[in-house]
């Protein structure tokens, strides 16, 4: 599979912001269309909301074997392989290892430990939940935000010695990576707010909070997820771009002028 190369001078990469400014936008936009579409869209594991990340982090994983594949980012082969096995992860773990569509049978263990009796980590310990979730939530704020933006370059110039420059984002990132960390405090001002003043928990069905009543079936968490997962498929598609670039820059024949 050919994947497509936006170059740092190519101005279809603001499209991109269009698409993932657009795939946190249609769960909230399919909340508002009744029951039948907010179970179809929403809720079901076999919904848009449950399974744009898997698209996206499948074509993040492309891209980051891409990468490790150019004979001009040898430097990057380690890191970008160690990138695809955290985003097959993450995938992974929001599918609950794909046990709806294979329709597996939930282990002895998963039913005793996990807390939604799902096939997955997430909901078994807070290492595999909370402490993911910090780091990507540190690495959009800091790496994709603040450094691109120049407002907090010690990290960049701290790690000089052992991560690579090419590792650290450019600016077309910054609006992808400020709405995500945005919808993440959001969700963080909710749960403050209902333990504050003791609100109950409004549910459409098991385990799918209503946000404020105005948005039935949302989770600010997958919303959340679903931003996270395309900054860093966009990362690794911008980063490829660039590589690939340079790398034609500096093949690009030079041409002989005759007498």
């Amino acid at each position: 599979m050919k994947l497509p190369i936006i170059a740092p001078t190519d101005k279809r990469w603001l499209i991109l912001w269009g698409i993932g400014l657009l795939a946190m936008l249609i769960p909230v936009i399919a909340s508002q269309m009744g029951p039948d579409v907010v179970e179809w869209m929403i809720v079901s594991p076999f919904g848009f909301s449950e399974n744009i990340v898997t698209v996206f982090i499948i074509f993040g994983v492309a891209y980051a074997i891409a990468i490790a594949r150019l004979p001009a980012a040898k430097h990057l082969k380690i890191w970008m392989v160690v990138y695809a096995i955290a985003l097959i992860f993450f995938a992974g773990e929001d599918q609950n290892w794909f046990q709806y569509w294979i329709g597996a049978e939930v282990p002895d263990y998963f039913l005793a430990h996990n807390k939604e009796k799902e096939i997955n980590l997430h909901n078994i310990n807070s290492w595999f939940n909370q402490k993911p979730r910090l780091v990507v939530e540190l690495w959009a704020l800091i790496a994709c935000t603040l450094v691109p933006l120049g407002w907090w370059m010690w990290p960049k110039n701290a790690t000089k010695k052992f991560i690579p420059a090419e590792l650290w984002p450019d600016a077309r990132v910054v609006t992808i990576a400020v709405v995500s960390i945005g919808i993440g405090m959001l969700g963080r001002v909710q749960k403050h707010l209902s333990r504050t003043f003791d609100l109950p928990d409004m549910k459409l069905n098991e385990g799918h909070n209503i946000m404020f009543e105005a948005f039935p079936g949302i989770r600010i968490s997958e919303l959340e997820e679903i931003g996270f997962a395309y900054l860093m498929l966009l990362f690794v598609m911008l980063l490829y771009g660039q590589l690939v670039s340079n790398a034609a820059k500096k093949a690009k024949p030079r041409t002989k002028k005759f007498k």
